[in-house]
């Protein structure tokens, strides 16, 4: 009876223990059924990857855990704890680097269950400030059989270790964290695939509304840094010239380094990706051999990827993202860097191709502006669609004034009558219709003022790349100077045939009357005829003089060439004495103050104007008047003027006169004075070749009075004066 009572008694005893058992379960059941449904509503992966050890943590009576996600070749590229201060978690310092219990759970992929760490052979101790830890759970979470990460628990709270229910709990929880890090994941790759699309697009719509290659740029790294979650991003310019790299665009960098401006390629380790043209990823700076110089290291980066930057199969640029910690740099950073390099290198090329094309048209609008000639282009039409500043002032208006204009209308140019040229005769018309270079035609533009600009049009086709006329270019030549020297030719033949046959008939006579055998004349009346042949003979000397003079203005020849010290009086009274012949009927007064400067001039051609202004005087005044001449002094030069009593000359009159073969009638209605009309215009040329002035004022007694200005002589010519001798004298 006692063995049937003590065989009775004994599942009576074990009943509790199950039960506990049982109940254990069912609250952990309860707990993973509550762990899953809480990892498998987190879409999101890094929060996703927190919950995922606290409910292991939650599950085996963790005090601490830890998710160790793998990056690329296996290294541990972010530890997720659980348990840790943040304080504790800084004391420690760097990430795990995959040694131990942690590398061998990495290199196994298996679960590991441990009661006591440091007794374990593959051990490798704790860093410094480590929290004490002694029993250790961890489990591979694997999906689609890449490993993600490992799962890391330890120091089981009420027990000395983790048992085969924690073991068992642990892969449970893994299988189910691996099916919701898959979701996640690829959610997020959904999300970034839309995120790349949507810059892309973003990046696209830039491009094509924008030549401004900063601005692209700009948008670019700012993508690529929101893309790939990064700390910084950058994109550099090759300049091959110079062996540097020019700052294209940077995003999240100081002001120190945007202040840089360009690096040299060697002083960089960007500037390795130029060098070898090969894509550069570093997920710890603190483990390369070579020390990195320049921008990672004053930038404090820890991670990046730089790529080449590729157009036509050229370097072009170095673009890439940079984390401020180290293993950061993620798995499918490259391919959206080269996607997105792809565009930095179509905005870094328009740039160019703009930058050439502008600089071209730069090239070609400076020629069209600096051109002497009038040039305008037309379409097939007739109308103008490009004009030069030159082609607009021949109208008085503006380029912009002229486009869109019928040129038949805008430019009318007319024949020699003045009868407006029919468009078929035009240049730019055969031009364009013949698709030759139409030679120059000479026609007249008509100008403000009742004026016409006579002008050679030539024209040559314009053609577009399958070599069809669309236009022409014209070329309108200002020939007015041509125009000039033929009036001047003619003026001149004028001037010679009329002034010369009158000395020249009164040379003939007087000499014919001297010849005659029949009459004979007193010794006065042979002075007389004398006198006359000489006088005359003086004015066609003079007349030959002012044309030779005329000429060297008129061939740009210098006027004031042997210059020197010359007194002020000295020049008056030479000018008085030359001009003798023409000065009988007149008193000369000369008022030169004493102690005036020399003037620096050259003397035998301020004879000419003195003496020019003189006779002038002498011509225009009734005899028995007084000419004046005076001279005073001011602060840079020497004021000269000639003062007659004649009638003057009116005021809108007085730039009229020195221009060449301008005489003004007689007020009193008397013939003129013989004379060519050069005299003032070679006074002018003289004046103005010395660095002065010259112009006319009205007299005290109402007459003309001619100033003009002559350089001051510096200290260093006043020693070699020189007194100017009078025309003709020996």
């Amino acid at each position: 009876m006692a063995k049937k009572t003590d065989a009775a008694a004994e599942p009576r005893e074990q009943k509790p223990a199950l039960r506990q058992r049982l109940e254990k379960q069912e609250r952990q059941s309860a707990a993973l059924n509550e762990a899953v449904l809480s990892l498998v509503s987190e879409l999101s992966l890094q929060p996703l990857l927190e919950k995922i050890v606290q409910s292991a943590c939650r599950l085996t009576s963790a005090r601490y855990g830890a998710l160790a996600v793998l990056g690329p070749e296996g290294r541990i590229q972010e530890f997720i704890t659980h348990g840790v201060t943040p304080e504790q978690r800084q004391a420690i310092g760097a990430l795990p680097q995959g040694k131990g219990l942690l590398g061998l759970i990495i290199q196994e992929k298996r679960t590991l269950r441990v009661a006591d760490i440091a007794a374990h052979p593959n051990a490798a101790g704790f860093p410094p400030r480590h929290p004490h830890m002694r029993s250790f759970l961890g489990a591979p979470i694997v999906s689609h059989e890449e490993t993600f990460g490992d799962l890391y628990l330890a120091e089981k709270e009420g027990a000395p270790e983790f048992d085969e229910e924690d073991e068992r709990l642990v892969e449970s929880l893994a299988a189910v964290a691996a099916a919701a890090i898959g979701n996640a994941r690829h959610l997020q790759a959904t999300e970034q695939k839309t995120l790349e699309v949507e810059a892309l697009n973003r990046i696209g719509r830039a491009l094509v509304s924008s030549l401004d290659a900063p601005e692209v740029l700009d948008t670019i790294v700012r993508a690529a840094a929101t893309l790939l979650e990064a700390d910084k991003a950058h994109l550099f310019i090759v300049d091959r010239e110079r062996r540097s790299l020019h700052l294209g665009a940077l995003y999240r960098y100081s002001p120190q380094t945007r202040a840089l401006g360009e690096v040299l390629i060697g002083q960089t380790v960007i500037g390795r990706v130029v060098e070898t043209g090969e894509s550069l990823v570093v997920q710890d700076t603190s483990r390369e051999l070579r020390p990195l110089l320049g921008i990672v290291r004053s930038e404090g980066i820890r991670s990046f990827i730089h790529i080449p930057i590729r157009v036509a199969g050229e370097i072009y640029g170095v673009f890439g993202v940079d984390y401020l910690r180290p293993n950061a740099v993620p798995q499918g950073a490259r391919p959206v860097l080269e996607a997105l390099a792809d565009q930095a290198a179509i905005a870094i090329r328009n740039a160019q191709l703009f930058g050439e094309i502008a600089q071209e048209r730069n090239a070609l609008s400076a020629v069209f502006q600096s051109v002497s000639a009038g040039v305008f282009t037309v379409g097939k039409e007739m109308a103008i669609e490009l004009a030069n500043d030159r082609i607009a002032s021949f109208l008085g208006l503006s380029p912009s004034a002229l486009r869109g204009h019928p040129s038949t209308e805008a430019i009318p140019l007319q024949d020699g009558l003045g009868r407006p040229l029919p468009p078929e005769r035009t240049p730019m018309h055969r031009a364009i219709q013949t698709g030759e270079v139409v030679p120059p035609i000479e026609v007249f533009l008509p100008m403000k003022g009742d004026r016409r600009l006579p002008v050679d049009v030539s024209a040559a086709p314009i053609r577009d790349r399958d070599r069809r006329v669309v236009g022409a270019v014209v070329v309108v030549q200002d020939v007015s100077h041509r125009h000039a020297v033929e009036e001047l030719r003619q003026s001149i033949t004028s001037l010679v045939s009329h002034e010369l046959r009158t000395p020249l008939g009164h040379i003939k006579g007087f000499a014919t009357s001297l010849l005659q055998q029949d009459v004979t004349w007193d010794a006065a009346t042979q002075r007389e005829f004398l006198e006359g042949i000489v006088q005359e003979t003086d004015r066609m000397a003079r007349l030959v003089s002012d044309l030779l003079d005329l000429s060297r203005i008129e061939s740009g020849q210098h006027i004031a060439q042997n210059v020197t010290a010359v007194e002020p009086r000295d020049l008056l009274e030479s000018g008085a004495r030359a001009s003798e012949p023409f000065l009988r009927d007149h008193s000369v007064a000369l008022r030169v103050p004493p102690g005036l400067p020399p003037v620096l001039v050259d003397a035998n051609q301020v004879l000419h104007v003195t003496s020019n202004l003189l006779e002038n005087a002498a011509k225009y005044s009734p005899p028995g008047t007084q000419i004046t001449l005076a001279a005073q002094r001011r602060e840079r030069d020497v004021l000269f003027s000639v003062t007659d009593q004649g009638p003057g000359i009116p005021e809108d009159k007085r730039e009229a006169v020195f221009e060449r073969f301008v005489r003004l009638p007689m007020p009193d209605g008397r013939p003129r004075p013989p004379g060519t009309g050069l005299g003032l215009t070679l006074c002018k040329a003289v004046v103005e070749a010395h660095g002065g002035r010259i112009w006319i004022e009205q007299g005290p007694a109402g007459g003309a009075r001619i100033l003009f200005t002559l350089p001051r002589a510096p200290a260093s010519h006043r020693q070699n004066r020189r007194v100017p001798r009078p025309r003709g004298g020996p």
